[in-house]
């Protein structure tokens, strides 16, 4: 049987009301001519803009920038430094020149000290369910107001945002809230912070912004400088980052986990970027949180029935690396990547392993304009259907309401994706992304935030993203072709508007 319609898959929801959406994107596009500046002052670059995130890679695969890039945020403080010494031998291509000059004049903008009021309006109909790095409207109507302050130790942001119709039932929201300090070579934070651990582009396998960011307590390496000493100065630049947080409530396994992670990301080789990442749930309500039970979770002691009782195990932990690495055998313009990411078992042993692959290939334009084209292979699938579903929380396990916090697609998924990002010289960009899903090969189990049942999908999505006199403008369109195991198929559309600016 075959169906074109509107339909949705289990995640998201099919309103009836894209009338009313289609009225508050033509208001949204008038409302782009108000008076606004692009946002300044912040210490932190957060994942979600594709066209930057190419720029900056391009400048570091042609040594301009020495700064990882496959943990998101970004320290801002070191992309300024970096920029401002670029070394006067180097010939970078036409494209690189054009990102050189966009990103300098965005670091410039966000360490202005100060105080700023910004906001973003944005309308949705169908907001998708497998989201990838690029930051997209959460909702079918969303208004957010934000004041902003940066000083010379100290940076806040506080932030509100009302949403129609959530799909969590939280229709206010403090998401990108953060206060903030520099203390030496590091950058403490509190907040809500999204995060990107990964150099994959359609997601990440073990902490991505699928999810809404998670309240926690954060550390970052301001600056990624190489060791003194002789015995580890052949790690490169390195950098730490870490985060402790809480999970929300009403959940169907264990209320309010506790919620950690670690990073450790080093460049040995100018061209090669390697990282170190272990993340865990654990403690909640009606769970045992002292002393032991956290250094049982540590040291990977806590596998029930083998190193602990069933009943004192302590959580559910992710682990593994990744590596990305530019031209490894010349000088060609290309890069190759991998995430590996697994279940902790007794002595940090790792098991159902999760994988991920991908080839980028990147050039320019005389006039500037430069491109990036991805391919990307993603698995979550395993012989038990575990995936992000380990220890105690064996329901909604990985997720933080009802969204996963590694790879979109949950336990059981595989998918193949491929994807172009064109940097037009004036700033304005274009990403265009094609992929085939298969979810919940396994099933949907008890619990799956994107569908109910196994599902095939093809995707298809275009954006495009500029600024349109004092604010930026976003706006997007797709869709999905769905063939689910009960033989019924389904043809389901989407778009987006999103404009932002400060006071």
């Amino acid at each position: 049987m075959s169906v074109v319609s509107f339909d949705v898959p289990r995640g998201t929801r099919a309103s009836g009301r894209y009338a009313g959406v289609a009225s508050r994107i033509v208001l949204l596009l008038s409302g782009a001519c108000v008076v606004a500046r692009p946002a300044v002052a912040s210490p932190w670059l957060e994942p979600g803009e594709v066209g930057l995130r190419h720029d900056i890679e391009l400048l570091v695969d042609e040594g301009l920038l020495s700064i990882p890039v496959t943990v998101w945020p970004m320290s801002w403080p070191q992309i300024a430094r970096d920029l401002e010494s670029v070394p006067t031998s180097l010939k970078p291509s036409e494209g690189a020149l054009a990102a050189l000059e966009r990103v300098r004049r965005r670091a410039r903008a966000e360490s202005r000290t100060g105080g700023t009021l910004q906001w973003r309006a944005a309308g949705s109909a169908r907001p998708t369910d497998l989201r990838t790095f690029e930051s997209v409207p959460r909702e079918e109507g969303e208004l957010e107001g934000a004041y902003e302050w940066l000083g010379d130790r100290f940076a806040m942001r506080l932030s509100a945002t009302v949403v129609a119709d959530p799909s969590d039932g939280k229709v206010a929201r403090p998401d990108g809230s953060y206060i903030g300090m520099t203390l030496g070579n590091w950058m403490l934070s509190a907040g809500y912070l999204e995060r990107w651990w990964g150099p994959g582009w359609e997601g990440s396998l073990i902490l991505g912004n699928n999810a809404r960011p998670v309240p926690a307590f954060a550390f970052d390496r301001k600056y990624s400088e190489p060791f003194e000493t002789r015995w580890l100065s052949w790690l490169g630049p390195w950098s730490v980052n870490g985060f402790y947080g809480r999970l929300e409530g009403n959940r169907e396994d264990v209320d309010h986990p506790h919620f950690l992670g670690l990073r450790i990301t080093a460049k040995p080789f100018d061209a090669a970027e390697l990282g170190l990442v272990r993340t865990a749930q654990w403690c909640g309500d009606d769970r045992n949180c002292d002393w032991d039970t956290f250094w049982n979770l540590v040291t990977g002691q806590d596998n029930a029935g083998e190193t602990v009782d069933p009943d004192e195990e302590p959580g559910n932990q992710m682990a593994g690396w990744d590596l990305r690495w530019a031209s490894p055998f010349d000088s060609g313009p290309w890069a190759f990547y991998y995430q590996d990411i697994g279940e902790d078992e007794s002595d940090l042993k790792p098991i159902f392993r999760l994988r991920q692959g991908g080839l980028e290939l990147w050039g320019d334009t005389r006039s500037g304009t430069s491109w990036r084209t991805h391919v990307e292979w993603s698995n979550t699938d395993q012989d038990c259907g575990c995936a992000y579903r380990g220890g105690p929380m064996q329901i909604e396990g990985y997720s933080y309401y009802e969204r996963s916090l590694g790879h979109a697609m949950f336990h059981g998924g595989e998918m193949y994706s491929a994807g172009v990002t064109v940097m037009i010289a004036d700033g304005s960009e274009i990403n265009t992304v094609v992929s085939r899903a298969e979810l919940a090969r396994r099933g949907a189990l008890k619990f799956h935030p994107v569908v109910n049942q196994p599902e095939e999908r093809w995707s298809l999505d275009v954006s495009y993203r500029r600024m349109f006199g004092p604010a930026q403008l976003h706006i997007g369109v797709g869709g999905d072709h769905g063939s689910r195991d009960d033989g019924s198929d389904y043809l389901a559309g989407r778009g987006y508007v999103e404009v932002r600016g400060d006071f």
